[in-house]
């Protein structure tokens, strides 16, 4: 599955929801202006794995399918 900021940012949200107030929800609209904040730090962070991360050359093996050898990018 490709990366996606958006559910990047809804975990990022969710955790930290969970840890700094879990029994007092923000309000819609504060809750709308940390996921949109949230959605561009996810996107940064995507952006720099897609351009930086590369796989390691490996094998591998895929039921069905057979060894997967090989390295490439992360799309």
């Amino acid at each position: 599955m490709a990366m996606n900021p958006n559910a990047l940012a809804d975990a990022i949200f969710n955790a930290m929801q969970s840890v700094y107030w879990p029994d007092a929800p923000l309000p819609p609209e504060a809750e709308a202006d940390l996921k949109k904040y949230y959605s561009v730090l996810a996107a940064a962070v995507i952006d720099y794995i897609k351009e930086n991360v590369e796989v390691s050359p490996g094998s591998f093996n895929v039921p069905g399918y057979g060894a997967v050898v090989g390295r490439g990018k992360v799309q």
